[in-house]
C-alpha cells in the first residue's frame, strides 16, 4: 500500500510505501483449498470435489455429444487385510490402489475416493459403449496384481465395479447417476461367485425393486425403533436402552438391520439415523414418568459425523425436555475414520453438545483398544462374540476381566452385549461387569412393550438363584486372581490357616448346590486346592516357589474339573 504525505501547504511532498510478504498466507490458503477438495490419505478428489467435477463432465458430454461413464469401484476382501495387518497397512494399500488408478487412466479422467475402500471414476469422451469394456478390463488386471506393503507383506485383492452411463440413465440427475452406479456395484458384488467379469452395468428402473426391494421399502415407509434394555447389576434395575432399527417386510415380518442395511446407501443411512434418534427422544419423553434418568443409545456410523450431523443433533435437541446427557451415540467401526485428527475434533464437538459417546464392538480389532486412550469416550461395549460364546469358550472370561480392568483404569463404563442365557449373565456379573445387555435381560421390543416390561417385567431379574457352573468357574477364576496378587504383593494380610477349610469360602457353598454327581467330583479337587493355599502358612522361604507351582497346578485341576462339568452339561442339554 502507498500513502501520500502532504506538506503544510497541502502539497504532496513524498510517499510512504508499505510492503507485506503474504506468501505464507497464500500458501496456507492453497493448502486449505486442496484439503477441502482432496482426500487426505490418497490425495484423490473427495465427495465435494466429485460433485463439482461431475457437473462439469456432464456439460462437456452434452457439448461434445459424447458418453460419460461413472464407475463405482470397491475392493473385494479389504477388511480382512485391515484386520490381519492393521489399519496402517490398509492405508498403505489404499494409497497404492490410488496410484495404480492414476497410472492406468487418462489425465482427463477424474478419480475420487468416497471413503473406506470405495472409489468413483469418471470416464469421459466415449463415442460408444464398446470403448468402455477394454478400459475396465485393463483396470481390473492392473488392480489385481500383487501389492507389496511394508515389512515384506504381499497381498492380493480383487475388485468389483458398478457402471452407469450418461445420458442413457439418470435423466440428467447427477445424484441419481451415482446411485445407479452404486446399485450396479451391489449387483456385481452379489454375483461375485458366478460372474465372468468384475463389473455390472446399471439396469433399468423396473429391476430396481427386484434388486433392492428393502431399500425401496425403507424409502417409502421408514424404519421403526425397537429398544433393548440395559441392566445395571449394581442397582438391580434397567438404567438405559439401546435403540435398534427395524424394517417391516411386505408380509409384516420384522427385519433386523443385517437384512436391510446392505441395500441402503450413504444418504439412506443418514436418514435412518435421524429417524431412530427422533423416535428415541419420543420414547424417553413417553417413559419420563417411569424413570426421568433413563438414557438411550443410538448407533452412529462415524462416516456421518461432520458439520451437518452436528447441526441435525442440535436442532433435534432444541425445544426438547430431554437432557442431552441422556443421549449416547454408539460409534461403529468404519474404515480409518476414528484414526484421523479431524474425527476426534468432531467427536469433541459432539461432546460439547452434551451427549455421551460409546465405542461399540470392543475386542473385534486391536485398533479399537488403541483408540480408547485418545477418544473422548464415556462407555465401551464388549463385542458380542466374546460374551455370547462363553458357554462354549469359558476361557474368554479372561478377556472380559482384562477389559473390565482396562475400562476401570480409563474411567469409562463397560457394557457387555450378547448376554443371551442365565448362565452367561451369572458369569459376567460374577466377573464384575456392571452393565448387561442381551436376551437374558430382554429382547428388543417396541415402545409399548418396553413400557410394560419396565413396569412389571423386571422383578424376576432381581432374584438371584443358585450359582451356575459357568458362574462358579468365573467365581473361582476371580478369587484365584485376587489370591495370586495378594501372595505376590502382601500375603501377610491373608488368614491362611482358616483357608485350609474350604467351607469358609462362598465358592464351596455354591458348589454344594450343584447336582450331587458334579458337586462331589468338583469338591474333591476344591479341597486339594485349599490345602495348597494353606501350605503358604509355612513361611520357610526355601519352599516358596514349590508352593506357588503346586497352587497353580491345583488351580488348573479345579478349572479343568469345572470345564469338564460345563461341557458335559452342554452336551446333555443339546441332546
Amino acid at each position: 500500500s502507498i500513502t501520500a504525505v502532504q506538506d503544510g501547504n497541502g502539497q504532496v511532498s513524498h510517499y510512504i510505501g508499505h510492503f507485506f510478504d503474504i506468501s505464507h498466507h497464500k500458501a496456507r490458503e492453497a493448502t486449505l483449498e486442496r484439503l477441502a477438495r482432496h482426500d487426505p490419505l490418497t490425495d484423490l478428489l473427495n465427495r465435494r470435489a466429485l460433485d463439482e467435477e461431475l457437473l462439469r463432465a456432464q456439460r462437456r458430454a452434452d457439448a461434445q455429444e459424447r458418453l460419460l461413464a461413472v464407475v463405482m469401484l470397491d475392493l473385494d476382501d479389504f477388511k480382512p487385510i485391515n484386520d490381519r495387518y492393521g489399519h496402517d497397512q490398509g492405508d498403505a494399500l489404499l494409497v497404492l490402489v490410488a496410484q495404480r488408478l492414476r497410472d492406468h487412466l487418462r489425465r482427463s479422467d477424474a478419480i475420487a475416493r468416497l471413503g473406506g475402500d470405495e472409489f468413483v471414476l469418471m470416464l469421459e469422451g466415449l463415442r460408444q459403449l464398446d470403448e468402455l469394456e477394454p478400459i475396465l478390463d485393463k483396470l481390473q488386471r492392473a488392480l489385481c496384481q500383487p501389492y507389496r506393503l511394508r515389512d515384506g507383506v504381499e497381498v492380493h485383492i480383487g475388485v468389483s465395479m458398478g457402471v452407469s452411463i450418461y445420458p442413457f440413465s439418470a435423466q440428467g440427475n447427477l445424484d441419481e447417476l451415482l446411485r445407479e452406479a452404486d446399485q450396479a456395484l451391489f449387483a456385481a458384488k452379489q454375483q461375485k461367485g458366478q460372474r465372468l467379469r468384475p463389473w455390472s452395468f446399471w439396469e433399468p428402473p423396473q429391476s430396481a425393486m427386484r434388486l433392492y426391494p428393502l431399500r425401496e421399502r425403507f424409502r417409502a415407509q421408514g424404519a421403526e425403533a425397537w429398544f433393548q434394555p440395559v441392566w445395571d447389576q449394581q442397582s438391580g434395575r434397567v438404567v438405559g436402552i439401546e435403540a435398534l432399527a427395524r424394517l417391516r417386510g411386505d408380509d409384516g415380518t420384522v427385519l433386523a438391520p443385517g437384512e436391510f442395511l446392505p441395500q441402503l446407501q450413504e444418504t439412506d443411512i443418514f436418514d435412518l439415523t435421524n429417524q431412530i434418534l427422533k423416535q428415541s427422544l419420543t420414547a424417553l419423553t413417553a417413559l419420563d414418568d417411569l424413570d426421568p434418568e433413563l438414557w438411550v443409545s443410538v448407533n452412529l456410523d462415524p462416516q456421518l459425523i461432520g458439520i451437518t450431523c452436528l447441526k441435525c443433533v442440535q436442532q433435534m435437541l432444541q425445544g426438547q425436555r430431554i437432557a442431552p446427557q441422556r443421549i449416547v451415540f454408539e460409534l461403529l467401526e468404519s474404515g480409518d475414520f476414528l484414526d484421523r485428527r479431524l474425527a476426534q475434533d468432531h467427536l469433541l464437538d459432539l461432546k460439547a453438545i452434551g451427549v455421551g459417546l460409546a465405542l461399540d464392538d470392543i475386542g473385534s480389532g486391536y485398533s479399537s483398544l488403541l483408540r480408547l486412550k485418545e477418544l473422548p469416550i464415556d462407555k465401551i461395549k464388549l463385542d458380542q462374540s466374546f460374551v455370547r460364546g462363553l458357554e462354549e469358550r469359558p476361557g474368554d472370561l479372561h478377556f472380559v476381566e482384562a477389559l473390565l480392568e482396562l475400562s476401570s483404569s480409563l474411567n469409562v463404563e463397560l457394557v457387555a452385549e450378547g448376554v443371551e442365557t442365565a448362565a452367561i449373565r451369572d458369569a459376567v456379573a460374577v466377573a464384575g461387569v456392571r452393565y448387561l445387555q442381551g436376551y437374558a435381560i430382554a429382547r428388543p421390543m417396541p415402545l409399548d412393550a418396553l413400557r410394560t416390561f419396565l413396569i412389571s417385567g423386571c422383578e424376576p431379574l432381581r432374584q438371584s438363584g443358585p450359582r451356575s457352573l459357568l458362574g462358579i468357574y468365573a467365581e473361582q477364576m476371580s478369587e484365584h486372581a485376587v489370591l495370586r496378587k495378594a501372595l505376590r504383593q502382601s500375603w501377610t494380610i491373608l488368614d491362611l490357616p482358616s483357608l485350609r477349610d474350604p467351607q469358609n469360602c462362598p465358592t464351596y457353598r455354591d458348589i454344594c448346590r450343584l447336582p450331587d454327581a458334579d458337586a462331589q467330583r468338583i469338591l474333591a479337587v476344591y479341597r486339594d486346592y485349599h490345602e495348597a493355599i494353606a501350605a503358604f502358612a509355612d513361611t520357610d522361604a526355601r519352599h516358596w516357589m514349590q508352593r506357588v507351582a503346586e497352587l497353580e497346578r491345583q488351580h488348573r485341576r479345579l478349572s479343568d474339573a469345572l470345564l469338564d462339568a460345563i461341557r458335559t452339561a452342554s452336551a446333555t442339554s443339546s441332546q
